[in-house]
Protein backbone atom coordinates (compact mmCIF):
# COMPACT_ATOMS: atom_id res chain seq x y z
CA UNK A 1 0.00 0.00 0.00
CA UNK A 2 2.85 2.37 0.78
CA UNK A 3 4.35 1.75 -2.64
CA UNK A 4 1.03 2.49 -4.33
CA UNK A 5 0.59 5.79 -2.49
CA UNK A 6 4.19 6.77 -3.26
CA UNK A 7 3.43 6.15 -6.96
CA UNK A 8 0.35 8.32 -6.61
CA UNK A 9 2.36 11.13 -5.02
CA UNK A 10 4.98 10.83 -7.77
CA UNK A 11 2.33 10.96 -10.47
CA UNK A 12 0.72 14.08 -9.00
CA UNK A 13 4.04 15.92 -8.85
CA UNK A 14 5.17 14.59 -12.22
CA UNK A 15 2.08 15.94 -13.93
CA UNK A 16 2.59 19.37 -12.34
CA UNK A 17 5.69 19.81 -14.49
CA UNK A 18 5.13 21.48 -17.84
CA UNK A 19 6.74 19.37 -20.58
CA UNK A 20 8.20 20.57 -23.85
CA UNK A 21 5.74 20.52 -26.74
CA UNK A 22 7.48 17.56 -28.38
CA UNK A 23 7.22 15.39 -25.25
CA UNK A 24 3.76 16.36 -24.01
CA UNK A 25 2.04 13.17 -25.13
CA UNK A 26 4.70 10.94 -23.59
CA UNK A 27 4.54 13.02 -20.40
CA UNK A 28 0.79 12.46 -20.05
CA UNK A 29 1.12 8.76 -20.84
CA UNK A 30 3.81 8.35 -18.19
CA UNK A 31 1.60 10.05 -15.60
CA UNK A 32 -1.34 7.85 -16.62
CA UNK A 33 0.87 4.77 -16.24
CA UNK A 34 1.81 5.75 -12.68
CA UNK A 35 -1.85 6.35 -11.80
CA UNK A 36 -2.91 3.02 -13.31
CA UNK A 37 -0.25 1.15 -11.30
CA UNK A 38 -1.54 2.93 -8.17
CA UNK A 39 -5.13 1.83 -8.87
CA UNK A 40 -4.10 -1.75 -9.66
CA UNK A 41 -2.00 -2.11 -6.52
CA UNK A 42 -4.71 -0.82 -4.20
CA UNK A 43 -7.42 -2.89 -5.90
CA UNK A 44 -5.25 -6.00 -5.68
CA UNK A 45 -5.02 -5.54 -1.89
CA UNK A 46 -8.61 -4.28 -1.56
CA UNK A 47 -7.48 -1.01 0.01
CA UNK A 48 -10.62 0.84 -1.06
CA UNK A 49 -10.67 3.22 1.91
CA UNK A 50 -7.19 4.43 1.01
CA UNK A 51 -8.23 4.70 -2.64
CA UNK A 52 -11.22 6.84 -1.66
CA UNK A 53 -9.05 9.01 0.59
CA UNK A 54 -6.51 9.55 -2.23
CA UNK A 55 -9.26 10.54 -4.66
CA UNK A 56 -10.58 13.10 -2.18
CA UNK A 57 -7.05 14.37 -1.61
CA UNK A 58 -6.40 14.58 -5.35
CA UNK A 59 -9.48 16.78 -5.82
CA UNK A 60 -8.47 19.03 -2.93
CA UNK A 61 -4.88 19.32 -4.16
CA UNK A 62 -5.97 20.15 -7.71
CA UNK A 63 -8.41 22.78 -6.48
CA UNK A 64 -5.81 24.41 -4.25
CA UNK A 65 -3.16 24.42 -6.99
CA UNK A 66 -5.62 26.03 -9.42
CA UNK A 67 -6.61 28.59 -6.80
CA UNK A 68 -2.96 29.48 -6.17
CA UNK A 69 -2.20 29.76 -9.89
CA UNK A 70 -5.13 32.12 -10.42
CA UNK A 71 -4.67 34.24 -7.30
CA UNK A 72 -0.91 34.59 -7.38
CA UNK A 73 -0.76 34.23 -3.60
CA UNK A 74 2.30 32.74 -1.97
CA UNK A 75 1.31 29.88 0.34
CA UNK A 76 2.79 29.16 3.76
CA UNK A 77 5.45 26.47 3.90
CA UNK A 78 3.08 23.99 5.60
CA UNK A 79 0.68 24.40 2.70
CA UNK A 80 3.47 23.79 0.17
CA UNK A 81 4.39 20.69 2.15
CA UNK A 82 0.82 19.41 1.80
CA UNK A 83 0.70 20.31 -1.92
CA UNK A 84 3.87 18.36 -2.66
CA UNK A 85 3.63 15.53 -0.16
CA UNK A 86 -0.05 15.19 0.79
CA UNK A 87 -0.28 11.47 0.03
CA UNK A 88 2.95 10.75 1.92
CA UNK A 89 1.75 12.85 4.86
CA UNK A 90 -1.40 10.72 4.79
CA UNK A 91 0.76 7.60 5.17
CA UNK A 92 2.59 9.19 8.10
CA UNK A 93 -0.53 10.40 9.89
CA UNK A 94 -2.22 7.01 9.48
CA UNK A 95 0.91 5.26 10.77
CA UNK A 96 1.62 3.29 7.62
CA UNK A 97 5.19 4.63 7.57
CA UNK A 98 7.61 6.03 10.13
CA UNK A 99 7.08 9.61 11.32
CA UNK A 100 10.79 10.31 10.80
CA UNK A 101 10.03 10.70 7.10
CA UNK A 102 8.51 14.03 8.10
CA UNK A 103 12.03 15.27 8.96
CA UNK A 104 13.30 14.25 5.51
CA UNK A 105 10.42 16.14 3.88
CA UNK A 106 11.11 19.23 6.00
CA UNK A 107 14.80 19.13 5.02
CA UNK A 108 13.88 18.91 1.37
CA UNK A 109 11.44 21.82 1.67
CA UNK A 110 14.18 24.01 3.13
CA UNK A 111 16.10 23.58 -0.13
CA UNK A 112 13.12 24.23 -2.40
CA UNK A 113 12.54 27.44 -4.32
CA UNK A 114 8.74 27.43 -4.25
CA UNK A 115 8.58 29.83 -7.19
CA UNK A 116 9.82 26.93 -9.33
CA UNK A 117 6.43 25.25 -8.85
CA UNK A 118 4.19 25.94 -11.85
CA UNK A 119 1.17 26.93 -9.75
CA UNK A 120 3.04 29.52 -7.66
CA UNK A 121 3.65 32.90 -9.24
CA UNK A 122 6.58 34.85 -7.87
CA UNK A 123 5.68 38.33 -6.62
Amino acid sequence: MNQAVLLFNTALNFLDAVPDDDSRELHVLAGDYLFSKFYMMLAEHEEYRVLHDMMDMSKALSSKKSELAMAGDRPHLEEVKWLLYGPILYLISNEYIDRRLNDVIDDQLEQLDITSLPYINPK
